[in-house]
């Protein structure tokens, strides 16, 4: 079976885990805006999200080993109970996300 093109491998894969990203992110946040750390599971969904995305190549690779990082580090918050640096991290994450996302806008509108 030949390897998935760009396209395709956008179309099939790569939106619908964003979107599925998105929504567990917004549960982090939720959870950070009110100041309860959120149940281990819902970080680890997150982190497993995170390990799907960086298999994929060609959507912010360079970006990819921070996010692994800051999604390693939101674990790390979690089980120490560390709410100002869970929020910290949650910042951060949406920070790269932004970059990432801006990056990618940008390279598909010059090509």
């Amino acid at each position: 079976m030949p390897p998935m093109d760009r396209k395709a491998l956008a179309e099939q894969k790569f939106r619908p885990l964003k979107k599925a990203m998105q929504q567990t992110f917004k549960r982090l946040r939720q959870a950070g805006q009110a100041g309860t750390m959120p149940e281990g599971r819902v970080v680890e969904e997150f982190i497993d999200q995170v390990r799907v995305m960086v298999s994929y190549p060609g959507f912010g690779d360079a970006a990819y080993p921070d996010f692994l990082t800051a999604s390693r580090r939101l674990a790390a918050c979690q089980t120490k109970a560390d709410m100002a640096q869970f929020r910290e991290t949650l910042a951060t994450i949406a920070t790269l996300q932004a970059r990432c996302h801006a990056a990618q806008k940008e390279n598909t509108q010059v090509g």
